[in-house]
């Protein structure tokens, strides 16, 4: 074979290359295209891919119809996603109303009780956020999704509560911090080691008396958190002949996630960083 042929072989096969990863991209995109509304971004995505593939592709003649066609869908595209924004929004609040919950504030960051929902519009995924704490990420632009996510994550914090029981708890798990920093009682000690003894005192008696993983319940800062504001709203307040009390975080406290707590002040979202914890007698 003449160096010419070896060449015109290399290059048909590397055009068969592309034109089928180009049909496959088509195909996918006109399968998406089924349901364009809901699958704006992804198409978009395709769109993408097929462009870079195009800038490569030098089969004479079929480069500008396919851009050509890629550019309008482009247009189209656009289009969609504006009216997916107004529909999403729609849908995602009329759902959010049949489970309870009101929807507030504008995009990207809504606000639903003491939860904010970021919507990441170009990446086409949601984050559901408490406070300063991601709950959960990376959920697709789903009204459904994101109500389901929503409802996992209010369940999860509304476990039973007795404020009594918790304070007396809280405040066992503070003696120990100060027993293990060697200070009178009294005095502030970081809150996130009183939420570690905390959950150490939490466990059932299978877990004190085989500490296996099977046995541990979880118990996270989020948790303690938001029964911190559940105390609050209680009205209790005393251990015994101590009352608690939560110090403000400084500036430099929030730059590590070890060294402060969010904890709700309402249920509009608003909320206090707290750093230190003590009980003072009454």
């Amino acid at each position: 074979m003449t160096d010419e042929f070896a060449k015109l072989r290399k290059e048909l096969a590397r055009i068969g290359r592309a034109s089928s990863n180009l049909l496959k991209l088509m195909t996918q995109f006109e399968r998406l295209a089924s349901n364009p509304l809901d699958n704006a971004y992804k198409m978009d995505d395709v769109l993408d891919k097929l462009g870079e593939l195009i800038k490569n592709y030098s089969a004479e003649g079929i480069v500008s119809e396919l851009q050509g066609w890629v550019d309008g869908s482009k247009a189209r595209i656009s289009r969609l996603k504006e009216q997916f924004r107004h529909e999403f929004g729609r849908k995602l609040q009329a759902l959010l109303d049949t489970k309870g919950f009101k929807l507030e504030n504008r995009y990207p960051n809504l606000r639903v009780g003491l939860y904010t929902i970021n919507i990441d519009f170009l990446k086409g995924t949601a984050t559901i956020l408490f406070g300063h704490e991601a709950l959960k990420g990376k959920i697709s632009l789903s009204p459904g999704d994101i109500a389901e996510a929503l409802e996992r994550i209010e369940k999860g914090l509304n476990r039973s509560f007795e404020p009594q029981r918790f304070v007396d708890l809280v405040f066992e798990a503070y003696r120990r911090v100060c027993r293990i920093r060697d200070l009178p009682l009294g005095e502030r000690v970081p809150i996130m080691e009183v939420l570690q003894q905390f959950v150490l005192l939490s466990q059932p008696q299978a877990f004190k008396v085989n500490p296996a993983k099977e046995h541990f319940r979880g118990y996270g800062r989020v948790n303690f958190g938001y029964d911190l504001y559940r105390l609050r709203k209680s009205g209790v307040k005393t251990s015994g002949d101590r009352v608690l009390g939560l110090v403000t975080a400084t500036f430099d406290a929030t730059k590590k996630r070890e060294n402060f707590l969010w904890v709700p002040d309402d249920e509009r979202g608003n909320g206090t960083t707290y750093s230190l914890l003590y009980f003072r007698e009454t």
